[in-house]
């Protein structure tokens, strides 16, 4: 178990590191229901997450390459596709540059300005259709079911593997709720801090991340598609 948990670390470390979605958690705890809002946000994202993988694990058939005690084994051409996605995706986010020289425009989006108002039940609705659109996270989220799935552990373990998986990728949108309970008075001060550097660098930190994802799949091409045991 402690086995699986372990090819699961590396899309822990990648899908937690969120810096679009903590900066509206962020925004939600300037709102007159700043816990109830930013807690709404991350719930609805985490009810996405246990669909998605609930769906993926136990309704529809999960390609995902073959682990168990002789390692990891899967086509080369795949793993050097994975590895192509992972690092373009990688190169293409370090080689995004911010709107402005702080990161971030100084004016705040009308549409921005207008989820600040909604209500608790708006907000857990928006952060699941915010994390059902297309984008970066199904590449990780997607991935680590595939090793769950792959695993082979009863079903009910890896429900329970799933439901950690995704709390775990939580974790970076939790962390503004957790600050402003814990000293609201210089929350402010600490999320302008957090919203400029995560708008400066969270684009090449992610990139930098799925990159070194990506040079693990080359690493598995190179060795004929099969790593460990």
């Amino acid at each position: 178990m402690l086995e699986t948990f372990g090819k699961l670390l590396p899309f822990i470390l990648a899908g937690a590191f969120v810096p679009t979605w903590t900066s509206k958690v962020v925004i939600l705890l300037e709102t007159d229901r700043p816990v109830g809002n930013g807690t709404g946000y991350v719930l609805g994202n985490l009810a996405w997450r246990m669909i998605l993988g609930t769906a993926a694990l136990f309704f529809v058939r999960v390609t995902a390459p073959e682990a168990s005690e002789r390692g990891i084994t899967m086509p080369v051409g795949v793993a050097y596709s994975i590895a192509g996605v992972l690092i373009a995706l990688g190169l293409y986010l370090i080689a995004r540059r911010p709107k402005t020289e702080t990161g971030m425009d100084q004016d705040m989006p009308g549409w921005l300005k207008a989820f600040k108002k909604l209500p608790v039940w708006a907000t857990f609705l928006y952060g699941g259709f915010n994390c059902a659109l297309p984008g970066v996270q199904y590449v990780y989220f997607l991935g680590g079911i595939g090793v769950i799935a792959s695993s082979r552990l009863a079903w009910e373990v890896q429900f329970v593997y799933l439901l950690v998986f995704s709390l775990l990728l939580q974790a970076m949108l939790v962390t503004p709720i957790a600050i402003y309970v814990w000293q609201r008075k210089r929350a402010e001060a600490i999320f302008g801090k957090i919203d400029s550097w995560l708008a400066k660098n969270g684009s090449t930190v992610v990139g930098l991340i799925l990159s070194g994802i990506g040079g693990l799949f080359v690493y598995i091409g190179l060795s004929g598609g099969h790593v460990g045991g």
